[in-house]
């Protein structure tokens, strides 16, 4: 609840969308899919379902990036293709993170997101899923615990991250500071499982 409640927040935000056709369209776009799929991971794990949210995570973090990288790093060529075709031109999600660290020359695009492949496991219902699935069979709590703590930490950062951008760029938000002051008081008010 406190997760959703930081994510409304955010979404009360007001932002402006030149035309129907350009990056900012898309960013919008991408914006409010990101923000429905934010909502979708807390409701999954309000319902114990953490074997779905992790799935869901990964497309969560993929919509996210896209919208950072299309921001900011973006060649003009690619964003046309983007915008103006059917085709979806996005490059994949490696070579997103690659270039988002490139830019910006912050390593968080990399190392405060799960391993690509553990995404890609948890999204196809690899090993490690069915590992889980059994931890939490023996473990009761505190392994769900440790799922909901990781899945909605690596949410919310990210959602920090791209609502920053987005406002700073489009937006008319007077309460930038306030997004980070209420995701600082977010995590202070996690309870670390003591199997963590």
């Amino acid at each position: 609840m406190r997760s959703m409640a930081f994510r409304a927040f955010i979404a009360q935000g007001k932002f402006m969308v030149p035309s129907p056709n350009s990056k900012s369209f898309f960013l919008a776009g991408l914006l409010d899919i990101a923000f429905e799929q934010h909502r979708a991971l807390c409701l999954l794990l309000m319902y114990g379902m953490s074997s779905s949210a992790f799935a869901l995570l990964r497309t969560f973090i993929e919509t996210s990036y896209r919208a950072i990288w299309l921001q900011t790093c973006a060649p003009e060529k690619t964003v046309k293709k983007i915008t103006e075709t059917t085709g979806d031109g996005f490059p994949d999600i490696s070579r997103i993170i690659t270039d988002l660290v490139n830019k910006s020359g912050i390593h968080e695009f990399r190392t405060h997101l799960p391993n690509l492949s553990l995404l890609n496991d948890f999204t196809h219902t690899g090993s490690i899923q069915i590992v889980r699935r059994f931890q939490m069979v023996h473990k009761k709590s505190s392994c769900f615990e440790q799922d909901v703590l990781i899945c909605l930490g690596h949410a919310d950062h990210v959602l920090l991250i791209l609502a920053l951008l987005f406002y700073g760029t489009y937006g008319e938000n007077p309460h930038v500071q306030e997004i980070q002051a209420r995701f600082m008081a977010l995590l202070g008010s996690y309870e670390i499982p003591e199997s963590i």
